[in-house]
């Protein structure tokens, strides 16, 4: 992904840094450093991936509690590949679920089911209280 305002360097700089300090080649790794955003990141790697003649075998590497989002928005755009999820801190964890949580809820389906969910367990609650009366 891009660069953040508070970063030296971008992601995918520093990951394929990453991935040259550990053997893998330079001419092996494929470079996506202009989006900002997941699905923007998504949707660049498989124009490079697209690309490449021969088989694809595509593996999505994020943080383990970034996998569900990344897969969805995998799917939507005809990306086939298998998600694994990176340890992350546990003190990272609260942020990082209320954040997905936003994310997710953003698109209208899981907002309409989370609302739908919602309104369910009140009037339950409502109609167990009243019975209870």
């Amino acid at each position: 992904m891009g660069r953040g305002g508070d970063e030296d360097v971008s992601e995918a700089y520093a990951m394929a840094q990453y991935l040259r300090d550990h053997g893998i080649p330079y001419d092996h790794i494929l470079l996506e450093d202009k989006s900002l955003t997941t699905l923007e990141n998504l949707q660049n790697s498989k124009s490079l991936i697209d690309a490449r003649p021969g088989r694809k075998y595509t593996v999505l590497v994020t943080s383990n509690y970034h996998v569900y989002r990344a897969l969805r928005y995998c799917r939507k755009i005809g990306l086939k590949c298998t998600g694994v999820g990176a340890h992350v801190a546990p003190y990272y964890w609260p942020s990082a679920l209320i954040r997905e949580f936003v994310a997710i809820h953003h698109e209208k389906k899981h907002l309409l089911l989370f609302l739908a969910g919602w309104a369910v367990t009140v009037l339950s609650l409502v109609l167990i209280l009243f019975d209870m009366a």
